[in-house]
């Protein structure tokens, strides 16, 4: 359920996507490939616990060399993970332990919004299904996280709250541990604003940064005083005071 929450999302944010699904037996849905050469060209690398260990070492080891050039990668930890799958994403500064068992998760209280909030968030719906203020209203059902500790001087919080995930730097680009198990229930109950700003803020903190260069004031810019502008793109345009 979760994994088709989040295809849900993608699609619907217009991201390019490719997924490989284990069935078992060999089996398998999709066609997502993690050779390097089809790393080299992936902004973020989802992977849950299972595919994770199922990479094996050489796998893992092609996995973090694209990081290190760029590549984000997050991991759902939603199950136990042995040690040899948990050496590569430790560092001095990046202690991952525990993994047995799950806690209970709820929203901090300060991020929950008013009736006027929720209105502006959420929109008015559709005619099928008009914003409906005592569903938004409602208890939002707390979610399920497994009991993993992330700690260290280079561990970041994920989405702002260390218990939901956190991350470090590796080379140039990220890596992510998440540990919520069932995000999927928010949309159920008609909250993809607060499951968009969950996922949104560790999608964004972990993709591969790909800076657009901006342009470039030579001299300081004065009325009546030609001013030169480098770098600008070939479909910029300029608009007068008066629009």
């Amino acid at each position: 359920a979760e994994t088709r929450a989040l295809r849900r999302w993608f699609e619907g944010k217009g991201a390019p996507l490719q997924s490989r699904i284990a069935l078992g037996a060999g089996v398998q849905l999709g066609g997502a490939a993690t050779s390097p050469q089809a790393l080299a060209q992936t902004d973020l690398l989802l992977v849950d616990a299972r595919a994770w260990s199922a990479l094996g070492e050489s796998g893992r080891a092609d996995v973090m060399q694209a990081v290190r050039a760029g590549m984000g990668l997050l991991l759902r930890a939603d199950a136990p993970l042995p040690a040899s799958a948990l050496v590569t994403l430790r560092t001095p500064g990046f202690s991952l332990q525990g993994g047995e068992g799950t806690q209970p998760w709820s929203l901090p209280a300060a991020r929950l919004a008013d009736a006027v909030a929720l209105r502006a968030r959420m929109g008015a719906g559709s005619r099928d299904a008009p914003f409906d203020l005592v569903q938004a209203e409602d208890a939002i059902p707390p979610l399920a996280r497994r009991a993993w500790r992330i700690e260290g001087a280079d561990a970041a919080a994920l989405s702002g709250d260390p218990l939901v995930g956190a991350w470090r730097a590796e080379g140039r680009g990220r890596i992510g541990v998440w540990t919520l198990l069932d995000s999927y229930q928010w949309p159920l109950h008609g909250r993809n604003d607060l499951y968009s700003d969950l996922w949104s803020d560790a999608v964004a903190t972990l993709s591969r940064a790909r800076a657009i260069a901006q342009p470039v004031f030579a001299g300081m810019p004065r009325i009546d005083e030609r001013l030169s502008i480098c770098g600008v793109r070939d479909d910029a345009s300029v608009e007068a005071p008066d629009g």
